[in-house]
């Protein structure tokens, strides 16, 4: 986060308040097909953010494979909509795991581990995930959707003021794709996304990184936000 004095940005400035971090990777479906890399890559994340960026890990949830219900994913976010502290607090949610895209309702989906094929009453729809961004009172959110058809949950790119947003309160979401399927990478290695993602936050050497500067190129803006 920085502050804006006639257009140029100051000095790095650090979070006022604390950074909370959820992470959900879900490999073992007890219904849908298996992934090999979504468990690995959270716990990867999570570690490059405790080592370089200065997450504590009293404020890290984890919720891996038989854990990563649809009920639990609930209760964290609004534990997390209960903890935050209004405007300095900030939180990053990521997930990797299986999407789904109803062209039907124009809607797309995570997919939990107890979801059954096919079956969308049992997902968590874009439209809750929406509100629970909505919700959540900080300074500064982000969501790091790494599934199929994480796209289909933001409107096209368009031209931001993008330091406006490290100073004024915000929401960001960067995906791993647009409507469509993307790669879970082969096993014992990461995700094409999450591997890019891991490799900008590990070669950055500065102090800190700008939500905007780890977005910038393949971000899409949710609608609303």
């Amino acid at each position: 986060m920085a502050d804006e004095t006639h257009g140029q940005l100051n000095k790095w400035e650090p979070a006022r308040g604390k950074s909370y971090l959820l992470a959900i990777g879900i490999d073992e479906y007890q219904h849908c097909g298996q992934l090999v890399n979504a468990v690995n890559d959270a716990r990867a994340f999570i570690q490059v953010l405790v080592d370089k960026f200065q997450f504590e890990e009293d404020c890290v949830t984890t919720l891996y494979n038989a854990n990563a219900t649809k009920a639990g994913i609930a209760k964290a976010f609004r534990s997390l909509i209960d903890r935050v502290k209004p405007d300095v607090d900030n939180v990053i949610v990521y997930f990797s795991g299986h999407g789904h895209y109803d062209a039907v309702l124009n809607e797309g989906y995570w997919v939990p581990v107890e979801a059954k094929f096919a079956a969308e009453v049992d997902y968590i729809s874009y439209s809750y995930i929406v509100k629970i961004i909505k919700a959540l009172d900080t300074r500064h959110t982000l969501f790091i959707v790494d599934s199929c058809y994480s796209g289909a949950m933001m409107v096209q790119e368009r031209k931001l003021n993008l330091t406006r947003f490290e100073k004024d309160p915000s929401r960001w979401m960067l995906a791993s794709g647009r409507n469509e399927v993307v790669p879970d990478g082969e096993i014992g290695d990461s995700s094409p996304f999450a591997a890019e993602l891991l490799e900008t936050l590990k070669r950055n050497a500065k102090e800190g990184l700008r939500v905007s500067e780890l977005c910038l190129g393949t971000m899409t803006f949710g609608e609303d936000w």
